[in-house]
C-alpha cells in the first residue's frame, strides 16, 4: 500500500534523527516530496501517531513527538523489560531459519560496533527489536514490543547518550552464545545487562550523525497516489 511506503520513509527519517523531535510536519511539503494525495499522507501520519512518533494537534500541523534527554534512561529500562520477556519466550522456540537470522543479526551488530559503523547502528538498533518481536511466540508481548519500540527507540536515538560500548559488546557476545545454545535465562540476563540505565554515557558522535542524515534526507517520490 502506498501509504505504508510513505509511513516507512517518514519513520526512517524520524528514527535516524533526520527529522528532529518537535519539528512541524508540513502536509503540503510532504505531499510534494512524495507525490501523494492528502488522504494517502494522512493515513501514513495516522499510523505514526498511533505508534507515538508523531503528535496530532487540533487545527495545527502534526509534529514529530518531542523527547528529552531525561527520557533516555526510562526508555532504555522499558525496552529491556520488554525484550527480556520476548527472548525468554523466543529463544527456546526458534526454528532453524529464525535461529540463524537472530545469530546473524547479533553478529552484524557486533561487527558494526567494532568498526564504528554508526550509520548501520542507527538503522539496526530499532529494527533489531522488531526482529525479535517477530520471533516471539507470545502474541501479546510481541505486539506490545512492536507498538512501543519505535517511540522508545526514538527517545534513545534522539538522546546524546548511549550505553557504554564495552557493556554492549560483552552483553551481545553473551546473547549470541545464549541464543546459539537455546538458553533463554542466559539470553534474558544479557538483555538486562545492556539495558541498565546506569551504563549510559555521553556520545558526541550522535549529533554529527543526525546532522548528516538530515542533510541527506530527500524522500523518493512514488510515481502515483
Amino acid at each position: 500500500m502506498l501509504s505504508d511506503e510513505v509511513r516507512d520513509r517518514i519513520r526512517e527519517a524520524i528514527l535516524s534523527g533526520a527529522v528532529q523531535p518537535g519539528e512541524q510536519l508540513s502536509e503540503a511539503k510532504l505531499m510534494r516530496q512524495f507525490g501523494v494525495s492528502r488522504t494517502t499522507l494522512r493515513r501514513a501520519l495516522s499510523d505514526l501517531t498511533t505508534n507515538g512518533l508523531v503528535e496530532a494537534r487540533a487545527n495545527r500541523s502534526p509534529r514529530v513527538a518531542a523527547v528529552h534527554d531525561a527520557d533516555a534512561p526510562h526508555a532504555l529500562f522499558t525496552l529491556g523489560v520488554l525484550m527480556s520477556g520476548v527472548v525468554r519466550f523466543a529463544v527456546p522456540t526458534l526454528g532453524r531459519v529464525d535461529h540463524a537470522r537472530q545469530l546473524d543479526g547479533i553478529s552484524r551488530t557486533i561487527d558494526a560496533i567494532e568498526t564504528a559503523d554508526l550509520g548501520y547502528l542507527a538503522r539496526d538498533t530499532i529494527d533489531g527489536y522488531h526482529r525479535w518481536a517477530d520471533s516471539c511466540p507470545n502474541p501479546f508481548l510481541a505486539e506490545l514490543l512492536h507498538q512501543r519500540v519505535d517511540v522508545l527507540g526514538n527517545a534513545l536515538v534522539s538522546s546524546e547518550s548511549t550505553v557504554r560500548q564495552d557493556t554492549v559488546l560483552a552483553s551481545l557476545n553473551l546473547l549470541r552464545l545464549a541464543v546459539h545454545d537455546h538458553d533463554a535465562p542466559a539470553a534474558a540476563r544479557a538483555i538486562d545487562a545492556m539495558h541498565r540505565p546506569d551504563r549510559l554515557v555521553p556520545n558526541r558522535h550522535l549529533r554529527n550523525l543526525r546532522a548528516a542524515d538530515a542533510a541527506r534526507w530527500s524522500p523518493a517520490s512514488p510515481s502515483h497516489s
